[in-house]
């Protein structure tokens, strides 16, 4: 299927928004059922340029590494021990190829293949899985929530069994409040005398 963006509103409703002028860009939004935005930018760009037309779209820019997924295959697996760097400084000798290290590490992470090495065996490792853990955080009038990834890989040449990161540690073991939200609450309580319902 070929590319395809969102579409441009037809040239006759276009006519129609531009020739209103005398009006407000809301009251021309709310009439035509177009956002205002829209009605300001156009306009500004008709003033700026003399265009009533919408400008061309283009297509996104091809992948670089597209043709090179077999030969960045091969190369994890005879160069396990490979950091980013030296997979970049092997693109841009053997390949031609410049790109930056988050580039490579997320075509990485899209052909399934890990720089994780097995302690016993030295072969590439193939993550199984990962564990996601949540914990509540505080920035003053504003909650969100902390999410921690810690991938999960296995060996699949030997019986080396899994490997995963510790996890990190926390003010209350096994608990979801970070020590923000614990001092915001401490703080609330016998500082700020505020009850805790």
């Amino acid at each position: 299927m070929a590319w395809r963006r969102g579409r441009t509103y037809a040239q006759d409703l276009r006519d129609r928004v531009l020739a209103d002028e005398g009006v407000t860009a809301r009251r021309t939004a709310e009439r035509f059922g177009v956002s205002v935005s829209y009605v300001v930018k156009a306009r500004h760009r008709r003033r700026l340029t003399g265009a009533v037309t919408p400008r061309p779209q283009k297509p996104p820019v091809a992948r670089k590494f597209v043709l090179l997924h077999g030969a960045l295959r091969e190369r994890v697996v005879t160069v396990p021990d490979a950091t980013l760097a030296e997979h970049r400084e092997w693109l841009a000798e053997t390949h031609g190829v410049v790109a930056g290290l988050t580039t490579i590490w997320k075509t990485l992470r899209q052909l399934g293949l890990t720089l994780k090495t097995c302690p016993c065996c030295r072969a590439a490792m193939t993550m199984i899985g990962e564990d996601i853990s949540e914990r509540l955080d505080v920035i003053p009038a504003q909650y969100r929530v902390i999410v921690t990834r810690r991938p999960k890989f296995v060996c699949r040449a030997c019986e080396g069994g899994v490997a995963q990161e510790a996890a990190p540690p926390r003010l209350i073991e096994g608990g979801i409040p970070t020590e923000a939200m614990v001092a915001h609450v401490v703080v609330g309580r016998y500082a700020d005398h505020q009850p805790f319902y």
